[in-house]
């Protein structure tokens, strides 16, 4: 909610840039925004809440730092910080293997079933001037995400609403990131042995502090071998039974 707030300041004082006060507005809600991207991830980009909620939180980020690039603010309005770029590794690293045709974020703490996010090809049109071969591997991922129209469901993501569909750029040539085995200091453990080909197997142990909406329960796992999901968690509010947990 704090998150929200800060982006609003920002936005509103993108849109009145006449009014005396703007300048104060933008500075103060972004120097929170800049606060909570330097603190509110692991070393390794691990985000301080469930991938639901995370998703969320990054959503508002990114909102609030394109409009304050566009409104001329310093350092391209933190657009293009280093831990935001961690962070966006993270979700890739985190998403399943593909699985009913598409990968998903993993149903660990208040994340839904089946949430898939279009976050990555915002990403990548976002990054295709500043680093090219980072916004290939995020448009690599949107596609593997399904090519989803929201950056998650059930929830409400304004930042970018009405015009999210004109930050898509299908010109971008997709490449596969190439993710590793990583611990996340204060988020948890991803094992992988390979990624983009049909046997996939991977384990997500959540561990650490950065669990504060994940139902209090640090050591959960969610596990695939050779593309095959083995064990779960239930989803927020639902259970997926069309998956067996072993």
């Amino acid at each position: 909610m704090a998150t929200s707030a800060y982006g609003y300041r920002v936005s509103l004082a993108a849109l009145i840039p006449s009014h005396p006060q703007a300048k104060q507005w933008l500075r103060a809600a972004l120097a929170e925004i800049k606060r909570e991207i330097d603190e509110w991830s692991d070393p390794g980009g691990g985000m301080l809440e469930c991938p639901h909620y995370s998703m969320v939180i990054l959503d508002q980020w990114l909102g609030a730092c394109l409009a304050a690039r566009n409104a001329g603010a310093p350092e391209a309005g933190h657009l293009f910080d280093g831990k935001l770029k961690k962070a966006s590794l993270w979700f890739a690293n985190i998403s399943t293997p593909r699985a009913n045709g598409s990968r998903r974020l993993p149903s660990l703490g208040h994340t839904y079933s089946n949430e898939r996010t279009s976050t990555f090809g915002l990403l990548a049109y976002l990054w295709k001037e500043k680093d090219p071969a980072f916004a290939s591997q995020m448009q690599w991922m949107h596609l593997e995400h399904g090519s989803f129209p929201e950056p998650g469901i059930k929830s409400y993501y304004p930042a970018l609403m009405g015009f999210r569909q004109l930050l898509l750029d299908s010109t971008i040539t997709p490449k596969a990131p190439q993710l590793a085995s990583t611990a996340y200091s204060e988020t948890g453990v991803l094992l992988r042995n390979t990624i983009g080909s049909d046997r996939e197997t991977t384990l997500y142990l959540i561990a650490g502090r950065n669990h504060s909406h994940y139902f209090d329960d640090s050591g959960s796992i969610t596990i695939w071998g050779k593309g095959s999901e083995l064990s779960h968690e239930d989803a927020y509010g639902e259970e997926r039974v069309h998956n067996k947990s072993v």
